[in-house]
């Protein structure tokens, strides 16, 4: 199997008892079949003490949470599994986390959430947050049918946009803009053209959105392009979302009422401005992890118009906070970032309703 990552992707390690916000606490972890088999058999006294930590009667089983702590994590921070037997006496979970995957046959992309405050480190800080590179493993391929033309067409249309959103030439809104507009073209010919069609069809779309950007005034109109406001709309959607930290819903109804005085507030223009590289690489992990979604679904405007928002939602909550403190650090978009992942990306239900709202 080809699998792809972020040119930065063996730079992570977990950061164990560094993280301010361990995942090892207040997430029940289920167990995958093959590792649970394995701790049956554990001999042992670390043996006899996994197995007294784990439900096994549940489905699926899962390890019996001390309060909210996982019961491996210790006093100070650490895994007692990784600790007592190496990083492959972790189940399937805890060995993936903060990893995301999407296969396709015999190819797989594997990112890594922004769930991760050392994940959002390294996608904030690598000097290139959207460069690739790829190997080759003897896994098995995906079962799944899939059209490996539209997929090299898709990423093709991704590379563009991400190429875009670092063009520092361009304001933040240009770029985002831009992204949106392609998005809009590409989708016309994924709807308007048979399924055998339309992988053949995205480089035209492609050559004439170089066209458009060739043409300074045309460009211009096509990042500007007037289009509904969801704004409000997709603040009250999220809100009502269950939550995991009990003040986000109250963090999004109170930015829902300031949407207005921010965005005229030339004050907050400046501090978008000079934001503006990390909100695009917020926009970029978004086109990372789900654009090519779009070889199943179909739907590639609803992926980049996440993107867009997310980056827009992003700038307007810390330039509201930067506005209110008059501080605004690194350490504060990685905990904004990590919130805002969790609470969107941890129930898949959340992402369809979004996106089905932005398409």
């Amino acid at each position: 199997m080809r699998v792809t990552v972020p040119g930065w992707y063996r730079d992570f390690h977990c950061i164990a008892d560094a993280c301010t916000d361990s995942c090892c606490v207040g997430w029940e972890i289920d167990i995958d079949d093959e590792s649970l088999a394995h701790y049956r058999d554990m001999p042992g006294a670390f043996g006899d003490y996994l197995r007294a930590h784990i439900d096994m009667e549940a489905e699926p089983a899962h390890f019996i949470l001390d309060g909210e702590r996982c019961p491996f994590l210790d006093g100070r921070g650490l895994c007692r599994m990784i600790l007592t037997g190496g990083e492959e006496m972790l189940c399937d979970i805890c060995a993936r986390h903060p990893r995301f995957y999407e296969w396709f046959g015999d190819e797989c992309e594997i990112g890594l959430g922004l769930c991760c405050e050392e994940a959002c480190r390294l996608w904030l800080t690598v000097p290139e947050p959207f460069a690739f590179t790829s190997y080759e493993t003897d896994e098995e391929p995906d079962e799944r049918e899939y059209d490996p033309a539209l997929l090299k067409a898709l990423r093709q249309v991704r590379a563009r946009m991400l190429a875009l959103l670092e063009d520092q030439s361009r304001t933040l809104d240009e770029r985002l803009g831009l992204i949106r507009y392609l998005a809009g073209e590409v989708q016309d010919t994924l709807d308007m053209l048979p399924p055998e069609a339309q992988a053949s069809d995205i480089p035209d779309a492609l050559e004439a959105f170089e066209v458009v950007c060739a043409d300074e005034e045309a460009c211009r109109d096509a990042a500007g392009e007037k289009e509904q406001d969801l704004f409000t709309e997709i603040l009250e959607t999220m809100a009502s979302f269950e939550p995991i930290h009990p003040q986000w819903p109250e963090t999004l109804r109170n930015l829902a009422a300031s949407v207005d005085a921010l965005r005229k507030s030339a004050a907050v223009s400046a501090f978008r401005a000079a934001q503006s590289g990390a909100y695009a690489r917020v926009a970029g992990y978004f086109l990372c992890r789900y654009l090519l979604k779009a070889v199943h679904t179909g739907d590639v405007y609803g992926p980049v118009m996440l993107a867009r928002v997310s980056a827009e939602l992003i700038a307007l909550l810390e330039a509201k906070a930067f506005a209110e403190t008059g501080v605004w650090t690194q350490r504060d978009r990685i905990n904004l970032l990590k919130m805002y992942s969790q609470e969107l990306e941890y129930d898949p239900d959340n992402i369809d309703a979004l996106t089905e709202l932005l398409y």
